[in-house]
């Protein structure tokens, strides 16, 4: 993306399949709902350093991988492509809703210390959601942000103390705790 963008609008690339990987442009300043939407061919993105894009908006990367099976019958392998880390960049203010959900490849993200709102569900149905519920009990963590936990713990939480988010916690994402009893 050329250094001239300085906005991607809503579903601008949605369901483009064939991007492999994207290299966003240092004035780049927001990236809409939805904007690369199921593009599901996408392996890597790399944000400008320079700290002028400021949000992400809802579902901006949703689905992001997909399952590809090679063979056939009981031969057949299938296995899952797609983004395997993402590291936001410093300046970055707010993740929208559902952003990065729905990639089962997602492993790693980086959230730069600038960010102070991360919508709900954004990295709901990752490869993170189940790593960091295992090593959390039930605590999901994508960097220093608790974002939500897991169903079985949501039925069971009784009482928040300062005992129950793990030290170094930054933030706590939109609706983490939502219908806890």
């Amino acid at each position: 993306i050329p250094d001239s963008v300085i906005y991607i609008s809503a579903n601008a690339f949605n369901k483009a399949s064939g991007l492999k990987k994207i290299v966003f442009g240092k004035n780049l300043a927001a990236i809409g709902n939805g904007a690369f939407y199921s593009c599901y061919g996408l392996e890597e993105i790399v944000f400008s350093e320079s700290g002028n894009l400021k949000a992400i908006g809802d579902l901006a990367f949703y689905g992001c991988s997909t399952e590809v099976t090679e063979g056939e019958g009981e031969s057949a392998v299938t296995t899952l492509m797609g983004l395997k880390t993402v590291n936001l960049p410093e300046g970055l203010v707010s993740i929208g809703e559902e952003c990065f959900n729905n990639i089962k490849t997602l492993e790693t993200v980086t959230i730069p210390e600038s960010v102070n709102s991360i919508g709900a569900y954004a990295f709901k149905n990752t490869a993170i959601y189940d790593k960091s519920s295992e090593e959390n009990n039930g605590f999901i963590y994508v960097d220093n942000w608790l974002v939500d936990v897991s169903d079985d713990l949501r039925k069971q939480i009784i009482r928040i103390s300062a005992e129950t988010i793990k030290t170094g916690t930054v933030g706590i994402a939109d609706q983490a705790f939502l219908e806890s009893p």
